[in-house]
């Protein structure tokens, strides 16, 4: 079997000229990156999940070292989402982990009861 070229292809398929078939190549080539970046995309915003679900936990428990790992969790994933070009959401959520590191050190030091 050979191989056709462009300009064949474009004969048999009615293409004006050789540019035709390449561009569609070109855009089912696009396509196949384009489900790639998709599915990579999709298994690091799975990780992330994991990852901030797992931060999120050790920070209510109080451990507060977890706040910065957290941060920069949150600020990947808001990469992942295209949500990086608004930085009001960075401002919520340092907002809300200033108030649960604030929660768990009170409830460090509350005294327990008997």
């Amino acid at each position: 079997m050979a191989l056709a070229g462009y300009e064949e292809i474009a004969l048999e398929l009615g293409y004006a000229n050789r540019s035709g078939p390449h561009k569609a190549v070109q855009a089912a080539l696009t396509d196949v990156y384009r489900e790639d970046a998709e599915t990579y995309r999709e298994l690091q915003m799975e990780r992330l999940n994991t990852v901030t679900g797992a931060l999120f936990n050790r920070l209510e428990d109080g451990e507060v070292s977890a706040a910065t790992p957290l941060l920069k969790a949150l600020e990947a994933m808001d990469r992942y989402t295209g949500f990086n070009k608004d930085t009001a959401g960075h401002d919520r959520a340092a907002t809300l982990l200033d108030a649960l590191i604030v929660n768990s050190r009170a409830a460090l030091e509350l005294p327990q009861q008997p």
